[in-house]
């Protein structure tokens, strides 16, 4: 007996799992394919409506930059008498499963040993191409030195013929009918009525491998019951992988950069690769980056990226694979379309109180017409929407066999107010157009964070909310049966040097907020942007106290001088010319800024004061571009606020391209681009934050009241853009910078 507990100890100790496992984990009984001898598996053809083969490989070491991983399986149909009937590769790029929170990691123990599986993969075969068979034979194709081998499972889709659908759903296990009910209702996971119904049909019954002894499947409880939210790919021999980072003469790529880091790649056409460095700002001007090579083949790094977007270019194709700071993969941003055309539509449900946007893509011109249905399916309303094809260089769709297409431009498209009789939409086309449809309630409370450059500190307690949710269509299942969706890989464009074409002015606000300051602010301008004349208002920094000496002499009663200091009294205004201002000029630590000369970055802006938790109701006669909100805390601090605003008016309820949220609430934090301090012997300091800009967009008829609101006292300037220039009565109501 002791002899056989050290044999099972050690046996245990040798079969370490690879993390600890978790009472709701699934566990399901896979099969080793061989490359010599198949595996084969038999059914029913009369009762087998398709077969699903799910596989995963069993992997060895993977490096860190070698996510992916390449396998085939060869299957063959056979018939009564075991005849071939048909034979065909199915091709499978899968990755490696993360050790992590979010990801845990599967595996597999096969004698005493403790292996990695990659993710699962997945492949449908039709009962079309298996009317006359009755087994099916699966064998290994290996692609990757760094597979072990692949373990599989297949499943049979067998009619139960219920005609009672509540007792074909009763007599599944409790736990299987918590798990679909929990289901999101929105969103990517959300279950339609189809794929109830659907489910509710249809038995996944898993089959058995001929000639394998021990096979026991009644304690097999399977996740994959639904016949939804899992794709198969079949890939070519030599696949792009689809989280790869594709160039070629017509399509870029780019990415963004948050933080200061060192940016790695790895590609083995790195030659090829343009690499260009973009401020989203616009502050400094494109940079081009030279990679260096690293000691591992093909891997490249950038070193000390400053927070912006990288773009990749190439004449010819190239393919590579990118990586944060501590090699941590970039994560790919999808999203998926329904593609509908003359034959086929798509059909979502509608919430009362909701705002709808409609995202099209069309590489052709096409007219979309978008019907409104009431509980019983009568049209109570239509929308007709002209989309034209603009190609994009950046965005494009992965097709099933891994290669990239061009697709056009997204065009958003947006709809107010819809009627409270609305149960669900159709959206037809004449031609073949991509779409897809996110939608939010109309009274939402937007929530989000705001840093410049970059947000790389804790968002505190202010959860982000996001503006809009993507909706799942009522038809999903049959979309995506037809093979009627499309995946689009999403980019981000690099900014494009705009020429200033409107003008901007300050509230004047004294009737709502009495208490004013002056404060000199430094805000830096688009490099692209031409400086224009300064006015007395606007001062620069002086390097010492010696160069004032050498100008004061030639300074007039027009000029002032500034006397920064870290003590009370913090700042003095003098006149430039007088003996107060040499006195203070000869003073240790201070700092001074003079209004003469080129090169006068710094300028005079009156601010004003909304306490905490006060409301600040602006009215307006014309409708402006925008509205600019710049706020500063009279203090030196690296704490955030919130500031919250509505925007209260008349808005259409048509169509438009442009949509203005109403309400939203900001968690600003101080921003690291502006510099700015009051004029003021007993403030002195301040602490700036980012600008909100609060567009208004064609989708307002009439602007009637913005109204601001903040937890913290904090000095504002309200400014208007307009297109034409306004009259300015006041040197403080220029802010043009």
């Amino acid at each position: 007996m002791l002899w056989l507990a050290s044999i099972f100890y050690n046996w245990v100790s040798n079969a370490k799992p690879l993390m600890a496992t978790q009472g709701n984990e699934t566990r399901s009984k896979v099969h080793w394919l061989s490359e010599h001898k198949p595996l084969i598996y038999t059914f029913s053809p009369t009762r087998t409506e398709s077969i699903r083969i799910l596989s995963n490989a069993i992997l060895g070491q993977v490096q860190s930059h070698q996510q992916s991983v390449d396998y085939a399986i060869d299957y063959a149909l056979l018939d009564k008498q075991q005849r071939v009937i048909y034979r065909a590769t199915y091709h499978h790029t899968a990755s490696a499963t993360q050790d992590n929170e979010q990801q845990k990691a599967k595996q597999i123990i096969e004698q005493r040993e403790s292996l990695s599986v990659s993710s699962g993969q997945s492949f449908y075969i039709n009962n079309a191409r298996f009317s006359d068979a009755t087994a099916i034979a699966l064998s290994l194709r290996s692609e990757g030195q760094t597979i072990k081998g692949v373990v599989a499972r297949v499943h049979a889709k067998t009619n139960v013929k219920v005609e009672d659908s509540m007792s074909a759903w009763l007599k599944y296990p409790l736990s299987w009918r918590a798990r679909i009910s929990h289901y999101h209702t929105l969103g990517p996971n959300a279950v339609s009525e189809e794929e109830i119904a659907n489910a509710v049909r249809y038995d996944w019954n898993k089959l058995a491998p001929q000639g394998v002894p021990g096979v026991d499947f009644d304690s097999d409880t399977l996740y994959e019951m639904l016949p939804y939210n899992i794709l198969g790919n079949d890939f070519p021999n030599n696949p792009v992988n689809q989280d790869a980072f594709y160039t070629d003469s017509e399509l870029s790529a780019s990415l963004k950069v948050d933080t200061s880091q060192d940016i790695y790649f790895v590609s083995e056409q790195a030659t090829q690769l343009r690499l260009t460095w973009y401020d989203l700002e616009e502050i400094s001007p494109p940079l081009v980056l030279h990679p260096e090579h690293t000691a591992t083949a093909n891997l490249y790094k950038l070193a000390l990226i400053k927070p912006g977007m990288i773009n990749m270019s190439s004449n010819r194709t190239v393919v590579s694979k990118w990586y944060y700071q501590n090699m941590q993969p970039v994560t790919p941003l999808h999203s998926l379309y329904y593609q509908i055309d003359k034959g086929s539509d798509v059909k979502y449900s509608t919430v009362p109180n909701s705002d709808l946007k409609f995202d099209f893509r069309a590489n052709q011109t096409s007219q979309v017409v978008v019907k409104l249905y009431n509980s019983k399916g009568k049209v109570i309303d239509q929308f007709s929407i002209s989309i034209t094809p603009n190609l994009s260089q950046f965005d494009r769709i992965i097709l099933a066999d891994t290669t990239r297409a061009k697709v056009s431009d997204s065009q958003p498209w947006y709809i107010r107010d819809l009627s409270k009789e609305a149960a669900y939409l159709r959206v037809y086309s004449n031609k073949q157009v991509l779409v897809k449809l996110q939608t939010r309630q109309a009274h939402f409370h937007y929530q989000d964070t705001l840093c410049k450059p970059a947000c790389s500190v804790s968002t505190g307690n202010v959860t982000e909310i996001p503006a809009w949710y993507a909706q799942k269509a009522d038809n999903d299942h049959t979309m995506t049966s037809q093979g009627k969706t499309s995946k689009v890989r999403l980019f981000l464009a690099p900014p494009a040097p705009q020429e200033k074409d409107s003008f901007y002015s300050s509230k004047e606000l004294i009737a709502q907020l009495p208490v004013s300051n002056t404060a000199l602010i430094n805000t830096p301008q688009p490099y692209y942007r031409v400086s224009s004349e300064p006015q007395t208002f606007h001062f620069k920094k002086l390097a010492d106290r010696h160069t004032f000496k050498q100008l004061q002499k030639n300074l007039t009663a027009d000029q002032t001088l500034i006397v920064q200091r870290s003590a009370p009294p913090y700042v003095q205004e003098l006149k430039a010319n007088s003996t107060h201002a040499a006195q203070a000029a000869d003073e240790l630590g201070v700092t001074l800024y003079l209004n003469h000369g080129v090169d006068r970055h710094w300028a005079k802006q009156r601010l004003f004061l909304l306490k905490a938790n006060k409301t600040l109701t602006l009215s307006f006669n014309a409708l402006p571009q925008s509205v600019v909100v710049k706020t500063y805390v009279a203090s030196q601090t690296d704490r955030a606020i919130a500031l919250n605003y509505q925007l209260k008016g008349v808005f259409h309820n048509n169509p438009v391209r442009d949509y203005s949220i109403a309400r939203k609430r900001l968690l600003l934090h101080p921003s690291d681009f502006t510099q700015a301090f009051m004029l003021h012997p007993t403030i002195g300091r301040l602490t700036p934050y980012p600008h909100v800009t609060v567009p208004i967009n064609a989708d307002i008829k009439q602007l009637e009241q913005l109204v601001i609101h903040s937890d913290t006292d904090i000095w504002i300037s309200i400014i208007d853009e307009y297109a034409q220039q306004p009259k300015r009565l006041n040197w403080w109501l220029d802010e043009d910078t």
